[in-house]
């Protein structure tokens, strides 16, 4: 009988003492297969061994130029693309209302117009939308949208402040105890401008916005709204001087709350919270003062 070399799963190789007809018997049951007794020569090793190390820093050359941001901004023909790690703010806007399904795209736009503009002015900011599919069979239709703000740089911890401030109180109507938040005002102007939908609409939606957190994320942007030069032309800076620093990014708190623990300025003189001329015109004590 001839000695068969055989090969399991493992990589393992075996000898079986016996043959059948020149062809090794195969033990399925073992996972042994045959395999060619002959050696490989030096030249296969050698073109073996290029070959794979030529794959291996390919691999590594395409991981190091191809990389992916996690967020992508617009950007504009003017402007150079940019990408690097900086300071994001996010989180999600809901809106559900007596508006057809050929209004959603108008809707979102006059969102993110909205966000672009709570913490600062005209920041980059990208809203993705898509229907509530829980609202599919409804007469109401929701919309729900997942949104991201580049903040100038330092200042994401507040932008997530003020949009938490902005959005706090009850997402319908009445609002006979507690008041409607600043940010349903500044949707109904953001809906009048952008769209051509009647704004007086927006009385009666659901608006609610929650998960409002920041981070650093890969991003990409136009060379004009590089965070660096959104602060050089940026009022935040001028708008909180003075004032308590809000928490730093990563706080578990998704929404905020009046507390007794942390006092912020704003709890006793909302206006204080007015960081732009929307959101004062927003709040009603501090409306009323400036009139």
């Amino acid at each position: 009988m001839n000695a068969c070399p055989l090969r399991n799963c493992n990589g393992a190789v075996k000898t079986r003492s016996f043959c059948a007809g020149g062809a090794a018997a195969i033990f399925q049951s073992h996972q042994w297969l045959p395999v060619d007794s002959r050696p490989i020569s030096r030249l296969t090793r050698l073109l073996l061994t290029l070959c794979f190390v030529r794959s291996i820093a390919a691999h590594d050359r395409m991981l190091q130029e191809e990389v992916i941001p996690d967020v992508e901004f617009d950007i504009r023909a003017t402007d150079t693309p940019r990408l690097g790690l900086h300071g994001v703010v996010s989180g999600w806007f809901y809106v559900k209302g007596s508006f057809t399904l050929g209004s959603l795209g108008d809707i979102a736009f006059a969102t993110r117009e909205m966000l672009a503009n709570v913490c600062d002015n005209n920041l980059p900011t990208l809203a993705l939308a898509r229907q509530d599919i829980l609202t599919i069979t409804e007469p109401q239709v929701g919309l729900n949208m997942s949104f991201y703000v580049l903040p100038p740089k330092g200042f994401s911890h507040y932008c997530v402040a003020m949009l938490r401030f902005a959005g706090f109180g009850p997402t319908a109507p009445p609002f006979t105890i507690t008041p409607a938040p600043p940010i349903r005002q500044m949707l109904q102007v953001s809906v009048g401008q952008n769209t051509g939908l009647n704004e007086g609409l927006v009385d009666d939606w659901v608006v609610d916005i929650g998960n409002v957190n920041c981070g650093d994320l890969m991003v990409s942007y136009g060379s004009g709204d590089d965070p660096e030069l959104l602060l050089e032309r940026s009022r935040m800076p001028d708008e909180w001087r003075g004032r308590e620093e809000p928490a730093p990014c990563g706080s578990l708190e998704a929404k905020w709350v009046p507390s007794s623990s942390v006092k912020f300025p704003w709890e006793e003189e909302p206006c204080k919270a007015a960081a732009s001329p929307c959101i004062c015109a927003s709040i009603r004590a501090c409306r009323d003062s400036t009139t």
